[in-house]
């Protein structure tokens, strides 16, 4: 029986994913049997050989391994979709009412009929939550204080901050405060260091993260990480439709992106969960100060704007991020390598690199507030 709260998966695409898990499970197999009888059968003798069949047979046996991995989430993969439908059988939702993969970022309106009541933004860590289906208010009627319009894609920023941006709690940055960003948000290294992240094991695809990062996406189910990949992937392609020319690294472009993927993952796991990871992401180091002062910053700015809007849909959620990087609500690099509000950075110039001491410093002082974020 599904829990209260929780969204079952569309169960057909489970099975299509089973399947391609089961597939390449063969296919691994396969590859291990069929090249360890072209060893075995080609004439070649010495101590070349030797080396070369003792150094197979390793390699034959990671394939193995791989192909057992595979299997298991198919199995794993096909188990849920029984549980699945048997569970919406029972009326408790099931293949009719999960919200899958391909469907993480439709709106809301269109899903409205998928609502939970578990999807409050009090960092609950439920994945795939859906806004109201009662909302025909905007995001900006529902939380009262958002600015409207900002020119469109990548246009001219706001004017000097008057103190109060569109997200509550977070102030209109001025150059006065960025001495107390750079001091406020940071964090120490992953206690653990870091790791490397391999789904599909040592064959598969690798991917170098803090230790933290690495343990948190490993509780997850594939089609989860999966679902994360895609708001990696939104949030990046939103950020260059908006800033196209202002600093993937370091400027509007990074600002607006890591401000909206949080937004995004508190969206669809709670904010809990992606202030959690949002602050592992940073625990590297050899991480210059401004690098982690301003990621951290437009993180949590991010989450506050989906907690002020849990009813927002993604595009609204962009439109709201937006108006908080250029009302100056979120810090990033401008084109002389300064540290500055939002609102002061000239989008359609580049990002430069700083040379300050202060910030380029990789062994800042932490704020024991980020580390502990970390180890919840």
């Amino acid at each position: 029986m599904m829990a209260v709260g929780m969204f079952g998966a569309n169960t057909d695409e489970l099975r299509g994913v089973a399947a391609a898990f089961g597939q390449q499970s063969d296919e691994a197999l396969q590859a291990a049997d069929e090249t360890g009888r072209e060893v075995q059968v080609v004439i070649w003798i010495g101590a070349d050989a030797d080396r070369f069949r003792a150094d197979y047979d390793l390699t034959a046996q990671d394939l193995r391994d791989l192909s057992a991995l595979l299997a298991e989430h198919d199995q794993m993969l096909q188990q849920q979709a029984e549980e699945q439908d048997s569970a919406s059988g029972n009326g408790q939702g099931g293949s009719g009412s999960g919200r899958s993969v391909s469907e993480s970022s439709q709106s809301a309106d269109e899903s409205a009929a998928q609502q939970s009541d578990g999807t409050s933004a009090n960092g609950d860590g439920v994945s795939g939550n859906t806004a109201s289906a009662d909302r025909d208010t905007s995001a900006d009627e529902q939380s009262g204080n958002a600015v409207s319009g900002s020119g469109g894609p990548g246009g001219g920023t706001k004017g000097p901050g008057t103190g109060r941006g569109p997200v509550d709690g977070i102030p209109v940055r001025t150059e006065d405060d960025i001495d107390g960003v750079l001091n406020d948000y940071q964090t120490s290294p992953d206690e653990n260091g870091r790791d490397v992240y391999a789904p599909l094991g040592p064959l598969g695809p690798q991917k170098k993260m803090s230790a933290t990062e690495a343990e948190m996406l490993r509780e997850l189910w594939p089609w989860e990480v999966n679902a994360l990949n895609g708001i990696k992937d939104q949030a990046y392609n939103t950020a260059s439709e908006y800033y196209p020319k202002s600093g993937a690294e370091d400027g509007l472009n990074d600002a607006f992106r890591h401000t909206y993927w949080n937004a995004l993952m508190a969206r669809e796991r709670g904010v809990e969960w992606a202030e959690k990871f949002g602050t592992a992401h940073e625990g590297l180091d050899g991480n210059p100060a401004y690098k982690e002062a301003m990621d951290l910053h437009n993180n949590e700015l991010g989450r506050r704007i989906y907690e002020q809007n849990p009813n927002a849909t993604p595009q609204e959620l962009a439109e709201l991020v937006r108006d908080a990087v250029e009302s100056g609500q979120a810090v990033a690099v401008n084109d002389r390598g300064e540290l500055v509000p939002s609102n002061q950075v000239d989008a359609s110039r580049p990002t430069a690199e700083p040379t300050d001491p202060n910030l380029t410093n990789t062994n800042a002082p932490s704020n024991p507030k980020w580390d502990e974020a970390r180890r919840r």
